[in-house]
């Protein structure tokens, strides 16, 4: 191009355009830069946020195996404009997460994006949650029961002095079951409620103490802690009892007629027993309260040492010694024990 056109078209242009052209020119390529810049910061772009904290609401009756609702973190992945997302803090992120009866069954809930709160204002445009990491929790919840359980008394009755029984211990009646609340896995369990052991190695009279219940577990409570156990106490006398008849015990079918066909050898035997001191003018044990037997089963001839086998109908007397311990039982005749054999030949 010639000189005399290029100054032609230079005079064309308005003096404001062509002072400092070459500045103009660098200064529109920059902001077209930054233009181009901002366009993009604002277009949606992923991003991820950790430590969101998750919060459970959990069903009446339901609590977690451990103490307190565990702290429970996920991560995020949201969608939002960039200028957005470089501001945001985990803390403008809740995720509360409502447990079910089914959850509660299954042992696990689900983490959906869709339950994510996001807390935003004026100076945050909305986002997008597009998932939670992990999605699922696995759960470790206990069921609260209630159930009454049965008080039971520890007790030693080998821990009273000498000479004194114990007639009846026992809790008044509206102590007898105590409520135990917590976890049911725990206290289906549990088919007694204990108390400390009762001290009975004092104990000559008539008792009203209190005793503490002892908690089987420290996850269950119980509706009371302490008990009131009355007992009666009896003091006991030594007493011996001669001439008491020894009995046969006979096998089934019974065939009385052959009662006299043994001898014993002694016919009767000497009793030591303790019972209680009475205070309630009661008789004495008598010689008919007292069973003395000895087994003769398979005793046809000959003679045969037989245990004593004794008892008393009254659960108050307590047998010390019988004598002698052993009795001689004898087939009186061969003619008996000659009958007995034919009567088993002929079963045969």
């Amino acid at each position: 191009m010639k000189d005399s056109t290029r100054k032609m078209l230079a005079a064309r242009i308005p003096t404001l355009i062509r002072n400092n052209f070459s500045r103009k020119i660098i200064a529109a390529l920059i902001a077209i830069v930054v233009l181009i810049a901002v366009k993009n910061q604002d277009q949606p772009q992923e991003s991820i946020i950790r430590n969101v904290k998750v919060r459970f609401e959990l069903p009446q009756n339901v609590r977690f195996q451990t103490h307190g609702e565990p702290e429970v973190f996920v991560r995020l992945t949201v969608k939002g404009k960039s200028s957005v997302l470089n501001r945001l803090a985990p803390d403008r992120f809740s995720l509360p997460v409502k447990i079910t009866a089914a959850d509660v069954r299954n042992g696990r809930v689900s983490l959906n994006p869709e339950d994510v709160i996001f807390n935003k204002s004026i100076f945050y445009d909305d986002i997008e949650i597009i998932n939670v990491q992990p999605a699922v929790y696995n759960l470790k919840l206990d069921t609260i029961v209630e159930r009454k359980i049965p008080v039971h008394i520890t007790h030693s009755k080998k821990d009273l002095p000498s000479g004194y029984m114990l007639e009846e211990i026992r809790v008044p009646g509206d102590q007898e079951y105590v409520t135990v609340k917590g976890p049911e896995r725990i206290v289906r369990n549990i088919s007694k409620i204990d108390t400390d052991t009762v001290p009975l190695n004092q104990i000559t009279q008539d008792f009203n103490m209190t005793v503490p219940l002892i908690c089987p577990d420290p996850d269950v409570t119980l509706s009371f802690d302490k008990v009131v156990v009355l007992g009666k106490i009896a003091d006991h006398v030594l007493r011996e009892i001669s001439d008491v008849p020894v009995r046969l015990l006979l096998s089934p079918p019974f065939n009385l007629t052959n009662v006299n066909e043994y001898e014993l050898q002694p016919e009767k035997v000497r009793i030591r027993y303790l019972e209680p001191r009475r205070r309630d003018n009661m008789k004495n044990a008598v010689k008919a309260s007292f069973h003395v037997m000895v087994d003769i089963s398979g005793l046809h001839s000959g003679a045969k040492e037989c245990q004593v086998l004794y008892r008393c109908v009254r659960p108050d007397v307590k047998i010390i010694e019988v004598h002698p311990a052993t009795i001689t039982v004898t087939v009186k005749s061969n003619q008996f024990a000659a009958k007995s054999n034919n009567t088993e030949t002929s079963a045969e």
